[in-house]
């Protein structure tokens, strides 16, 4: 009898390296359920060597929208003393990314010191993420007036907390990226080590060779906790009987693309560039259309050569649209297609 094939619906795409994806992973499976009463049992990462995508069980999502919606105003992990906490959480975390590499005495501690401060927040990080975006309208359709003071609380905690997790990754990135310099490993190839790798290294100067590696830089898969290194993303998902709701582009290419205007800047022409990592940020040519999934700071120097911006995520806070605005740049926003077509 042939298995039922279960559905991923795509949760976000974002330029981030294996071992903040398996803590990310780590957070929704073990953190969340314990904070919010009910979390995720998997999530599939896929990275193709330029862009890398994060699926989540549909079914899941749904049952988890809804539990979290229908959550009563007053649960705890709404409250004002748990956000209040959790920016301090996100501070403390700053600070140990936002440190001068040399100044580090213990980089294994170190190292160990971020792990358990990004899962200790990851929660509440994710629930401002989902809660005022995803779920809003099943949120703001389960409870009346009072909807509106929680939901600023998590915008304001989502605020707070916007950019920091990237921002971590690229400062290990550049910290332990000199480090395997050092080794003659390539620096890019931290962007593939998992937490247990990094620990080894920092601990007993081992590392996985280079043949590895640069499998995984060709591209991998996480899922149920293992990198895979494939070759086709569609043969695993059949393999494994998963599929992907394939819902926003349909079955033909649109011949327009709608967003969430960011910055008016009246009609603008200009040669398209895809970008969907921080390695091809540097290659952006000036005066052309920056089309990207999702901003963040390193995207600085091509955003200020850009004449419009175009992202397939977002929302009116998202860094594409506060930065958009700050260098009065057009900028459409939450196109969910834009890269895809």
């Amino acid at each position: 009898m042939k298995a039922k094939e279960r559905i991923l619906i795509h949760l976000v795409a974002r330029d981030f390296s294996l071992w903040l994806w398996e803590l990310l992973r780590l957070g929704a499976v073990e953190e969340i359920p314990r904070i919010w009463g009910r979390g995720f049992t998997d999530q599939v990462v896929h990275y193709n060597g330029r862009n890398c995508e994060l699926y989540r069980y549909a079914d899941e999502m749904e049952i988890i929208g809804n539990f979290i919606a229908h959550k009563k105003l007053g649960d705890a992990i709404f409250s004002k003393g748990a956000h209040i906490q959790f920016r301090k959480l996100v501070d403390r975390f700053r600070q140990l990314y936002e440190i001068n590499p040399g100044a580090i005495k213990n980089p294994l501690k170190h190292f160990c010191d971020i792990k358990t401060t990004l899962l200790r927040f990851y929660p509440y990080y994710h629930l401002s993420f989902m809660t005022p975006g995803a779920w809003r309208e099943k949120f703001v359709a389960a409870h009346g007036n009072g909807r509106n003071r929680v939901l600023a609380r998590l915008m304001k905690s989502r605020e707070h907390s916007e950019g920091t997790v990237k921002e971590c990754d690229i400062f290990l990135r550049t910290w332990i990226g000199a480090m395997l310099t050092a080794r003659g490993y390539a620096a890019n190839m931290f962007k593939v080590l998992t937490v247990v790798e990094i620990d080894r290294f920092l601990q007993e100067d081992s590392l996985p060779s280079r043949k590895t590696l640069t499998g995984r830089l060709n591209g991998y898969i996480l899922y149920m906790g293992k990198v895979v290194s494939i070759n086709s993303f569609d043969i695993f998902l059949k393999n494994h009987h998963l599929a992907i709701a394939r819902t926003e582009l349909g079955s033909s290419i649109p011949h327009e693309i709608r967003g969430m205007v960011a910055c008016r800047g009246g009609t603008i022409q200009g040669r398209v560039s895809t970008v969907f990592n921080t390695e091809e940020v540097s290659k952006f040519k000036s005066k052309g259309i920056l089309v990207t999934n999702m901003t963040s700071p390193e995207y600085l120097p091509a955003i200020k050569k850009a004449k419009a911006i175009v992202t397939d995520e977002g929302g009116i806070t998202c860094h594409a649209a506060i930065v958009s605005r700050e260098f009065n740049i057009p900028c459409i926003i939450g196109t969910k297609i834009a890269t895809k077509v």
